[in-house]
């Protein structure tokens, strides 16, 4: 559905300032360009941070787990093969078009904006939760090669004029450290705050007959959480993300049932209205492009290398990891999960061409001499593909037969979409789980979180007896 109202929103915000701005746009050009200028504090410090802690919070986390080797493999892996491929598309050809060797080390900045894809939402898992990883991913990528270029320029002004790459085997190397030094960090924070939060909600019991309050210390301090992360150099997507998912997981059990089903909504609300605005800002954008910095050529390239990449780092990865799945269930007695189908797969593909609010917002963070071009290149990209693909995923996801998992929704009511069954008692969960079976690792893990984790960090069920909503009402 987000597709739907993506397109909506842009051409509503084309078509209400369209008729007013026609008559002004040739002689107010400049003005206008300057009155559409979005900052990109407020996008990471303000739009940013509903998104990705609502992708947290609300998170199906039975799914996520299910197709974690899937999520982490294209999230990570994925990304940096979609670098590889387009770092070499686009470089080769900028040396084509243009003759020289002045774009490379902006183009270098400009594939990453344009390896980070939202979250197409559909009820594939996957790519939900790639998108979660790879925005996370091109994040820190992004910021690492512009702090590569900022050193470059400043100790060896000349060394750009002579073509050579900042991307070197030392940098790389360097690079590598710090994603996984940066990941650890934000993951360890994430949680940390999260399981404070718990804490607080599960020895403060006179919140329980306040949800206000009990909302306001979920908000504060999952934004608190981001803060954190970002002021320390962290990845504040990451931290955001673990931290909502740690709070679903614990702290949801600490707090009243009105205040469960607000929150949610309260949460998710936020979430698109947030990335209501983003397209209705990039709606309104388009009317601020300048023609002297668009450029066909550079355009059709960029398309041509985010489709081809998009492809490349998707069908590897998928298929080793289907032999990978086939030869761990001959050598095991229970079947861990099929592997993904190859409609899925092209599904995944396709959805991940389109770009959207983090390769926009990423973007309007280079400064460079040919700025202009880049953001506008990228401006148009995210349009085109939004509008397009956007459009045409439910067809298309038709034509290659996907199968929605609807998960019994019509035989749900409001109050039971809300209280996923991932939040039930722990007498229904157990009671539900008992025939399911896990890989090792997982229920290792679970075994450990239910004998040690719960009962530190999660109320006991007999301190949860008020009336529900259902029985009040």
């Amino acid at each position: 559905m987000a597709e739907h109202l993506a397109i909506t929103l842009i051409f509503c915000a084309l078509l209400t300032l369209s008729y007013t701005l026609t008559s002004h746009f040739l002689s107010h050009s400049k003005v206008l360009h300057e009155s559409i200028q979005f900052s990109e504090r407020s996008f990471f410090y303000v739009i940013l941070p509903p998104i990705i802690f609502a992708a947290g919070y609300t998170l199906k986390r039975k799914n996520f787990v299910k197709n974690i080797a899937y999520i982490l493999t294209l999230g990570v892996i994925g990304t940096i093969i979609t670098m590889i491929v387009q770092s070499t598309i686009l470089i080769y050809a900028n040396q084509m078009i243009f003759g020289q060797d002045a774009f490379i080390q902006p183009l270098e900045l400009l594939l990453l904006t344009l390896i980070s894809e939202d979250k197409y939402q559909t009820l594939n898992s996957v790519l939900f939760g790639e998108g979660i990883v790879n925005d996370s991913v091109s994040i820190l990528l992004f910021r690492a090669i512009n702090e590569l270029i900022k050193n470059q320029t400043l100790n060896n002004e000349g060394a750009s004029d002579k073509g050579d790459s900042i991307i070197s085997r030392e940098n790389l190397i360097d690079m590598s450290f710090q994603f996984i030094q940066l990941s650890i960090c934000s993951l360890l924070l994430g949680i940390s705050v999260g399981l404070f939060t718990s804490l607080i909600l599960k020895h403060m019991p006179n919140f329980h007959n306040e949800p206000h309050k009990e909302i306001i210390i979920i908000l504060v301090f999952a934004y608190t959480s981001y803060l954190l992360s970002e002021h320390f150099e962290q990845s504040g997507i990451i931290t955001l993300f673990c931290c909502g998912f740690t709070m679903s997981h614990y702290a949801y059990h600490n707090v009243s049932q009105e205040c469960q089903v607000a929150s949610k909504i309260i949460v998710e609300t936020a979430s698109q209205i947030a990335e209501s605005f983003l397209f209705v800002y990039l709606g309104l954008s388009a009317l601020s492009i300048q023609t002297k910095f668009v450029y066909p050529s550079l355009i059709i390239v960029v398309l041509l290398g985010v489709v081809i990449a998009r492809f490349i780092s998707v069908i590897i990865p998928v298929y080793f990891l289907n032999i990978l799945q086939r030869i761990m269930n001959r050598n095991q007695e229970r079947k861990i999960k099929n592997g993904l189908k190859w409609n899925e797969t092209i599904l995944i593909s396709i959805g991940g061409i389109i770009r959207g609010a983090i390769a926009f917002g990423l973007v309007i963070q280079i400064n460079t001499n040919n700025s202009e071009i880049l953001t506008t290149t990228t401006q148009i990209v995210v349009l085109l593909t939004t509008v397009i693909l956007g459009s045409s995923m439910g067809l298309i996801a038709q034509k290659l037969d996907i199968k929605p998992d609807n998960e019994n929704l019509e035989n749900k009511d409001l109050l039971d979409l809300l209280l996923d069954d991932q939040h039930k008692n722990d007498e229904e969960y157990k009671a539900s789980e008992e025939p399911r079976k896990y890989p090792k690792s997982i229920q290792w893990f679970k075994e450990f979180d239910h004998q040690y984790m719960f009962p530190l960090f999660k109320k006991s069920q007999h301190h949860n007896q008020e009336p529900t909503i259902t029985n009040k009402i």
